[in-house]
């Protein structure tokens, strides 16, 4: 090829291309040098090209082709962002580029982490060496909540310890508890179980604890992380496991076989490694078990006695372990069966009655935040009628879950009782059917997010929360995320009373938080929505949920 040749190509793609430059920076402003930007054009599977920031934060891509452009940025010690993003849990935008329109001042916000440290010894004031430490947070699932190990290390020789590469939020500190965590045997010819978990199995064990000294979650001290933060002097001293032990004696032994299972859960918001379960015989204890309220569950898959034979028995009851050990008489009783059945108010058209249902599930009631697996489903029968079976007598809560689209939790009855607000017991005496009501004539919530220039602010976390008296209400929550013009629409909501908050970035545990709400309740704004009503808002993005 000629130079001439090569010159016009030349000329050819540059008039045929753009650029795009802009800077990384931190979300205070301050430029980030040494980050990798990487331009990614949708339609090439992978095909990209990469910049290294310099001390001023500034890239450049000069010869851009005409398409639509991922842009990514990563750092050490700071989350991975793309183009649009405002914070850790928000969407992000595609760059389009056309022939000859130069992007400038493309900016990409990074969260720096942050990290938790300190010291922790022993009741001699020992270094505690080899002890894991966990850095936990609550989070939700399907209005489930659980406290989640985000990170997990252990001490060293000095019983020091540093949970590093953090996200901001509010995080609970644990140590202690066994390296191995294992489920109890009532019978001699049970093996047992053994989950690993981080530790060194030769270290010393320590009852688990939570910063600042308590074995209950729900009176430890949360640590709010910000952006970039390094807390030190997080300590606290562990102590060995307790002798506490809980026995329990079946009082009924015909239905004390090997085929049974018990389970002893904190009735507080715990992790899994916190459950304990065990096969029974007639008798038996859990060892180890540190001061605290738990559940204790036990179930029989058969039951010998003429008249029930194949039917679960069960018993589900509280008990309090404080400073001695604990005996439990427990008695079977044969499981539970009662109906139910879904309708829907609100259908325009008579024939409009859903083709679907939702999952609707039991879950003990102290057990609300704990996912043990002995959850009972209901089994339905076309789209309406559902059956229960076997439900071992206790107290529960309802989870309702894929609600059709264009739905809303109406309300749940089983008789008289309101189980969306009160839970319900179930026992022999248990009468009545489970009436569960969609509504189809929900409200709707539409507006614009602006940023305090009064621009239109894309990918902004809408959060619709209902009022107090509904606080505890999980399907009544609404989260959205607005569109490039900042424009935002949440369906099926609820009729009632509620407040709608624009959050750049929010942790999402968050919004369950009376205490946080309050805080930003001036930024919020609070409406009323009528069945089929829509209302309209313009909100202002709030910068920082955390």
């Amino acid at each position: 090829m000629s130079a001439l040749s090569i010159i016009v190509l030349s000329a050819f793609v540059q008039a045929q291309s753009s650029s795009i430059e802009g800077t990384v920076k931190t979300r205070t402003g301050d430029p980030i040098a040494k980050a990798t930007v990487t331009l990614t054009q949708n339609l090439t599977q992978g095909a990209s090209t990469t910049f290294i920031t310099g001390s001023d934060g500034r890239f450049l891509f000069p010869v851009v082709l005409s398409g639509s452009y991922k842009l990514t940025a990563k750092r050490n010690g700071y989350a991975d962002t793309e183009y649009g993003r405002r914070g850790t849990n928000g969407g992000s935008s595609s760059l389009t580029v056309t022939a000859g329109n130069n992007l400038k001042d493309v900016t990409l916000t990074m969260i720096a982490y942050g990290a938790i440290s300190g010291r922790i010894t022993d009741a001699d004031g020992e270094p505690a060496v080899s002890a894991p430490v966990q850095a936990l947070r609550y989070t939700y699932s399907e209005g489930r909540r659980t406290l989640t190990e985000m990170k997990g290390v252990t001490t060293n020789d000095r019983g020091e310890y540093r949970l590093f590469w953090l996200l901001p939020g509010k995080y609970y500190i644990r140590s202690g508890g066994a390296n191995t965590v294992t489920v109890n045997s009532f019978n001699p010819g049970v093996s047992a179980v053994h989950i690993m978990v981080p530790g060194d199995l030769n270290a010393p064990q320590y009852a688990p604890i939570y910063f600042p000294g308590t074995s209950d979650p729900q009176t430890a001290t949360a640590i709010d992380l910000i952006p970039g933060a390094d807390y030190g002097d997080v300590d606290f001293t562990l102590s060995p496991p307790g002798s506490r032990r809980v026995r329990v004696s079946m009082m009924d032994t015909n239905v004390g076989q090997p085929g049974a299972t018990a389970t002893l859960s904190p009735r507080s918001p715990a992790g899994p490694t916190d459950v304990k379960r065990a096969a029974v015989g007639g008798q038996g204890q859990f060892n180890g078990v540190s001061p605290g309220s738990y559940i204790l569950t036990v179930t029989s898959a058969v039951n010998p006695r003429d008249g029930n034979a194949g039917r679960r028995m069960g018993a589900s009851i509280p008990v309090d372990v404080r400073n001695q050990d604990v005996d439990v008489a427990v008695t079977l009783t044969p499981g539970v069966d009662f109906g139910g059945r879904v309708s829907v108010e609100g259908l325009r058209n008579s024939g409009d009655q859903a083709d679907t249902h939702p999952i609707v599930s039991l879950i003990p009631l102290g057990n609300r935040y704990i996912a043990l697996g002995i959850n009972d489903f209901a089994d339905f029968h076309g789209d309406e009628a559902f059956d229960f079976t076997d439900v071992i007598a206790g107290d529960y809560t309802l989870m309702i879950e894929d609600i059709p689209k264009g739905q809303y939790l109406k309300a749940a009855r089983l008789g008289s009782n309101d189980v969306l607000t009160d839970g319900f017991h179930i026992d022999s005496r248990t009468t009545g059917t489970l009436d569960i009501v969609l509504g189809a004539d929900g409200g709707t919530v539409t507006g614009t997010v602006v940023d305090v220039r009064r621009q239109p602010a894309a990918n902004i976390s809408v959060t619709l929360i209902p009022g107090e008296n509904h606080h505890n209400r999980d399907d009544l929550y609404k989260r959205v995320t607005t569109d490039p013009s900042g424009r935002f629409s949440i369906q099926a909501v609820a009729p009632g009373t509620y407040t709608v908050f624009a959050w750049e970035d929010v942790d999402p545990a968050n919004i369950y938080d009376l205490d946080f709400i309050h805080r930003f309740a001036s930024q919020g704004r609070p409406i009323s929505i009528n069945a089929s009503g829509t209302e309209n808002v313009e909100l202002i993005a709030i910068p920082d949920g955390y």
